[in-house]
């Protein structure tokens, strides 16, 4: 049964409580719950036992709220984050030594004209290559989409191809770097096809 506290005195420790029906319940300090703390016009809780004419119960211990489980909002799946692109290092390391063997192809002795023959990269094909290799190298590094990285490399070869024929008409003669550098563009497009990590959406 519920209640209303009309009026406690702490010197007495008695007090006066009017329940939901209307009639007035005189109350000691002994009916009280350990602890409790009254004030005037409190709601209570009143149990009626055997032993005691009354108890008083604080309202919220006599009639405990259902315990409920707080809601945790959904967490939305957004996109995988890309993997780090240093998982691609071995491309990086390809893409940087063909560069340099770019860089170094040609410019030998003539044995017939004398003089130097023409460097590779005196092409503007071979410049271009140059560039594409620096691109190449960032895409493996960053983890690009695997189609950029084997276009890129596609368009490396080609250039290079071209550099090397047009600078083959102007005296240019193959040497160790030149081969170094054929070797790497092989590895760089084995590398291209074979290992790139990325998410599963950039196949």
């Amino acid at each position: 049964m519920r209640g209303t506290i009309i009026h406690y005195d702490e010197l007495s420790q008695c007090g006066l409580l009017r329940d939901e029906t209307g009639q007035t319940h005189y109350f000691r300090h002994e009916e009280l719950t350990a602890g409790m703390i009254i004030t005037d016009n409190q709601t209570v809780d009143i149990n009626v036992r055997e032993e005691s004419p009354v108890q008083i119960l604080p309202y919220a211990e006599a009639a405990p709220v259902a315990r409920t489980v707080a809601y945790v909002p959904r967490q939305t799946v957004g996109a995988p984050v890309k993997q780090s692109g240093w998982l691609n290092w071995p491309g990086v390391l390809i893409s940087g030594l063909s560069l340099i063997a770019l860089l170094l192809a040609g410019g030998e002795e003539n044995r017939v004209r004398g003089g130097q023959t023409p460097k590779l990269i005196e092409s503007i094909w071979a410049i271009l290559a140059a560039i594409l290799l620096v691109i190449e190298a960032n895409f493996f590094r960053t983890g690009a989409k695997r189609w950029r990285v084997r276009a890129v490399v596609w368009q490396i070869v080609l250039f290079s191809l071209i550099a090397y024929g047009l600078q083959s008409c102007d005296g240019f003669q193959a040497d160790d770097a030149t081969r170094t550098y054929a070797y790497l563009l092989g590895a760089l497009l084995v590398a291209a096809y074979l290992l790139p990590y990325q998410r599963k959406e950039d196949n």
